[in-house]
């Protein structure tokens, strides 16, 4: 039900000129399916600066807390954030996976009680290989989170990605400071017109046949390019390749079938 909810997000935010209400679109609409009793939106307002944009589920003490953090601290956002992952946390395990919580032990503890929390999820929002922004949320029943489930978050994260760097919404400024940064994710001309002639369902043979490589090399940068994007299989690179923002439209080459 939740990718099924994907479109209507989507068309959702193409008409949101601000933040106001898209943390409780996400948390009801294809996040719904995971039981999100809190859901925050932040954006990396340069290098060492991570602001909270808004949230759902917290009162007002905590996002007064949390308006501003540290990019440099070791939190589950920050670290989700320089690994450009995915991140699940069990809430039970924060503490001592996160010692930098521990200044604020106290409201996360009562954190954790009040919302009965499980799993503490943060998604990082990535641009042309560069993280601009993260979603965390977190739930009070425990998921499998399948790789159907992972692909989802991320879908999301790209969601977001689209939104943010848009320019008739009033946050479009606040991504702009890291256009010109050095990815820390990117793909070459060649490895990204490759990955994307494998979207579209194309063999090694074919993809050497059109792009005039040998097979040997179409196969050497498809490994390259899992290798760089950490990606076990064809179809896990073509979604993390999407989701990073990396691929351009498919090469415009003759599509028929080779003689």
């Amino acid at each position: 039900m939740s990718v099924l909810q994907i479109g209507p997000f989507i068309e959702f935010l193409a008409d949101q000129q601000t933040v106001d209400g898209i943390p409780n679109a996400l948390a009801q609409g294809p996040l719904g399916s995971f039981n999100v009793v809190s859901l925050s939106l932040w954006i990396k307002a340069d290098r060492h600066r991570v602001l909270l944009l808004d949230s759902f589920g917290y009162d007002f003490t905590q996002r007064e807390r949390f308006e501003a953090i540290d990019a440099n601290m070791d939190w589950p956002m920050t670290r989700s954030m320089r690994q450009m992952e995915v991140r699940i946390d069990p809430a039970d395990t924060l503490l001592s996976e996160y010692p930098s919580l521990g200044v604020d032990s106290e409201m996360w503890a009562k954190y954790i009680e009040d919302y009965d929390c499980v799993d503490l999820v943060s998604i990082p929002i990535i641009h042309r290989g560069v993280v601009i922004g993260g979603i965390a949320f977190s739930t009070c029943v425990k998921n499998s989170w399948s790789s159907q489930d992972l692909n989802l978050l991320r879908w999301c994260a790209a969601a977001m990605t689209l939104w943010l760097t848009q320019e008739n919404n009033r946050m479009h400024g606040l991504a702009r400071p890291f256009e010109n940064v050095t990815p820390a994710l990117t793909l070459s001309l060649r490895q990204s017109d490759i990955v994307a002639l494998v979207e579209a369902g194309k063999s090694n043979s074919y993809i050497a046949k059109v792009l005039g490589y040998s097979e040997s090399t179409v196969k050497q940068e498809l490994q390259r390019s899992m290798k760089i994007l950490n990606a076990f299989n064809r179809v896990d690179l073509v979604e993390r390749a999407r989701a990073f923002d990396l691929l351009p439209p498919p090469p415009e080459v003759d599509m028929s079938p080779l003689q």
